[in-house]
């Protein structure tokens, strides 16, 4: 797959190189990453792109605390068995945490825990595609592509916008926060 345009942007919690092909992105991963690239992306001629544009907007929204939901078009490239975890992802509701175990169970595997966290940490499309969500069975912080510490920075905030939003008017919903 070449990405068509490729450009980093400077999160509070670290870098995240964003790519995108055609008219969607495909990649938003952390600049520090192990698996940096690892998806078979070749960077073609980098140029502007309205997408990533798009993408940078939300991600500055969300790290305001002024978005709770993406909207940018967005494409997953690999095995149908990754795409589907990483469609389950996205169905994790904005300041919740699930366990490894509860995702399996969810697309109908429960007994492909390993598979399913393998899955989650090729997730090629981080913050927007919410794998920060997913923690251990025992509420434990587990790895993180951009490091514990930014998984901890990310479920802090959407905790905090949270919070606000329960205490401010009782019960938290996401639509009337900027979505």
């Amino acid at each position: 797959m070449k990405l068509s345009a490729v450009k980093e942007f400077e999160s509070p919690c670290g870098v995240l190189r964003i790519g995108a092909a055609d008219d969607c992105l495909c990649l938003c991963e952390w600049a520090n990453s192990k698996h940096r690239m690892h998806r078979g992306f070749e960077v073609g001629n980098s140029c502007e792109s309205e997408i990533i544009d798009k993408a940078i907007t939300e991600l500055r929204m969300y790290f305001n605390g002024e978005l709770t939901e993406f909207s940018v078009e967005t494409e997953f490239y690999g095995t149908d068995f990754e795409k589907t975890v990483w469609k389950q992802l996205s169905e994790i509701p904005y300041g919740a945490t699930v366990s490894y175990k509860e995702i399996a169970q969810a697309i109908g595997r429960p007994g492909s825990i390993r598979a399913v966290a393998n899955a989650i940490g090729k997730n090629p499309i981080s913050v927007i595609c919410p794998c920060h969500r997913v923690i251990g069975s025992n509420g434990s912080l587990t790895g993180y592509d951009g490091g514990i510490e930014a998984k901890r920075y990310l479920l802090a905030l959407e905790q905090q916008i949270v919070s606000v939003q329960t205490e401010l008017f009782g019960s938290f919903d996401s639509e009337s926060i900027g979505t």
